[in-house]
């Protein structure tokens, strides 16, 4: 199962963009004798703090 959100936002008079990506598989079936499990989050935000552009980006990983 997949899901994901993203759009532009603003704080204190400044735009941002933000995006989250959300990832869960549990495939016990498909393979004998693998782990399967997955989950994933990732996210970021991007804005313009008088230049340059500052990003920040998370990743987040369950095995």
């Amino acid at each position: 199962m997949t899901a994901e959100i993203g759009g532009p936002g603003e704080i204190a008079g400044k735009d941002f963009g933000y995006y989250i990506y959300g990832e869960v598989e549990d495939s016990d079936s498909y393979y004998d004798n693998s782990a399967t499990d997955l989950t994933l989050v990732q996210a970021s935000l991007d804005m313009d703090v008088n230049n340059p552009l500052l990003q920040a980006p998370v990743n987040h990983r369950l095995f």
